[in-house]
């Protein structure tokens, strides 16, 4: 439930950027810059926090995979492919959220004169690019790091059953 949440967030927030794009490019007819520039912060901050979530998600995933491949005894194959899911996460995801926040601080600077508008336009565009390959990338990451938990789960069910002189009740920390 978590990972369709942190979809959907992120999807939202990129969203929000895309509209955001189309109200600045007809901003002068139609919209105002306050519309524009209120959608695109709201836009920014959800995306940002799904992004940033997200990274930490995997992150925790695999933190879990490894104690999980370590107490069960799963086999070093767990940990591997665990590391390899965050990791294709992780590359994307660090740049992202500040991406994102650097052409919302450059649109003020775009606004007020400071800054020539094609700077905030190409970061703009550069983020809502990387923003969507990134999705796809985490999409798929999202679905292999199911089957990775999916494969040790049935490898944990096949284990025998503990023995009355193991401890049943041992720390999950163990």
């Amino acid at each position: 439930m978590l990972a369709f949440v942190l979809i959907f967030g992120k999807w939202l927030g990129l969203g929000g950027m895309i509209a955001t794009a189309v109200i600045g490019y007809a901003a002068p007819a139609t919209f105002t810059w306050e519309t524009h520039y209120l959608l695109g912060m709201v836009s920014t901050f959800l995306y940002a926090l799904a992004q940033v979530m997200t990274v930490y998600y995997f992150l925790g995933m695999r933190t879990a995979m490894v104690r999980a491949a370590a107490k069960y005894e799963l086999g070093e194959e767990f940990t591997v492919e665990a590391q390899a899911i965050k990791k294709s996460v992780s590359r994307l995801g660090h740049l992202l959220p500040l991406l994102a926040t650097a052409v919302l601080i450059v649109a003020g600077g775009a606004l007020f004169g400071k800054i020539t508008p094609w700077i905030h336009w190409a970061l703009g565009g550069l983020t809502i690019v990387l923003g969507i390959t990134s999705g796809v990338i985490e999409w798929r990451a999202f679905r292999q790091n199911a089957a990775l938990y999916e494969r040790a789960a049935e490898r944990i069910n096949a284990l025998p059953a503990p023995t009355e002189s193991e401890s049943v009740l041992e720390s999950p920390r163990g």
